[in-house]
């Protein structure tokens, strides 16, 4: 039976960011949710989870954010950083934030480091380096993205890149300038690759990781399908694929990365519904399972989590799509042992908790 977990408080919405460090034992994990605070919510929460067991403690406010929407947490795993998606953010005109805390790893409670702008209005994403040097960002209604340095491990240096794309796409409304919706540094770390929902591309970029600069890459850009508006990516942890998830066609599509190159190359594509669902549907995140055989993606209007097996060559099969229970199921996430998956119904302010089969992929 699927166990659904009610937050009346908290307007759930993109993140939900399972930590592995330790709330007291083995199976505990500290769980923070990353949320919008135009209703009653008022910023980060957490709670433990009990991985052997399925179960959730009380929910607490970590850290008071306005509209900490996407969590990362340090290398380190004794801070964690928050995109505060806004457009005019501490007086700065057509700006977001970004903001770092210090993590009690006992406890799991934030205490508020710093905060800087990005430049660039309604920041929906970051990434922290893997040796927790450097900060990623991407700025959706800006269309930029950027890089801050850390300072030991929690507090925001300078700003040591910034790129400010250009263009558009086919769809009128939603794709009349860029949209930088996700970014991630390459395996290899020489590449800087961002999704951009309103060019219709994944933009690539190089990054030096000595001084933290964004440069120029050749080919500057991967075309994908136009209309289709590419949102988050991932690579797969055990070989070259990746996987591009795209809100507006609601499509997944499988490339094969070259790590000296920083190029895709195209692999498959499949949809995320059933085949006989035509109502309206978007999108949202894309997340592999540990093991690189199984991909997970939320779907918002048919309120579901599909489940892909990818084969050696990147052929993709979905092998299940199981309703989640809520409204508008956004972020999602795998805990550290794969054998769970919690999704976020934002729309419900729900969470939904799932089992994981390993040799299956499939959820219940």
């Amino acid at each position: 039976m699927t166990k659904i977990f009610n937050f009346p408080l908290l307007l759930i919405s993109m993140c939900i960011l399972l930590s592995s460090i330790s709330a007291g034992n083995a199976d505990d994990y500290h769980v923070y949710v990353g949320t919008y605070t135009k209703g009653e919510s008022e910023g980060i929460y957490n709670f433990r989870f009990n991985s052997d067991t399925g179960s959730f403690s009380d929910v607490n406010l970590a850290a008071k954010a306005s509209n900490p929407s996407f969590l990362a947490i340090h290398p380190s795993s004794d801070s964690l950083f928050a995109v505060l998606e806004d457009s005019n953010w501490d007086g700065v005109e057509n700006s977001g934030g970004i903001a770092s805390y210090q993590l009690d790893r006992k406890t799991g409670d934030l205490e508020f480091v710093a905060a800087k702008p990005t430049y660039g209005a309604h920041p929906c994403h970051l990434e922290v380096h893997p040796k927790g040097t450097y900060v990623f960002f991407a700025n959706y209604t800006g269309g930029s993205i950027g890089a801050y340095a850390i300072k030991g491990s929690r507090n925001l240096g300078s700003l040591t890149g910034f790129v400010q794309h250009t263009g558009g796409s086919i769809h009128r409304t939603r794709q009349k300038s860029p949209h930088g919706h996700s970014i991630h540094l390459a395996p290899g770390g020489k590449f800087l690759m961002s999704a951009d929902l309103g060019v219709d591309c994944i933009w690539v970029h190089s990054f030096n990781p000595v001084d933290g600069t964004i440069g120029d890459h050749h080919p500057s850009k991967i075309p994908v399908r136009p209309g289709s508006g590419p949102r988050h990516f991932a690579f797969n942890p055990t070989s070259d694929q990746v996987l591009v998830l795209n809100e507006m066609s609601s499509e997944l599509s499988s490339y094969q990365y070259n790590k000296k190159k920083g190029t895709l190359a195209f692999q498959d594509k499949l949809k995320t519904l059933p085949t006989d669902y035509k109502k309206n549907n978007s999108t949202a995140e894309v997340v592999f399972h540990p093991n690189g055989k199984f991909s997970y993606s939320s779907n918002r209007g048919h309120d579901s989590i599909a489940v892909f097996e990818t084969s050696k060559k990147g052929k993709l099969d979905r092998v299940q799509v199981i309703k989640t229970g809520g409204k508008t199921p956004r972020n999602f996430n795998l805990d550290p042992t794969g054998n769970w998956l919690l999704a976020a119904n934002q729309n419900s302010n729900t969470i939904t908790l799932f089992k994981v089969d390993s040799k299956s992929g499939k959820l219940t």
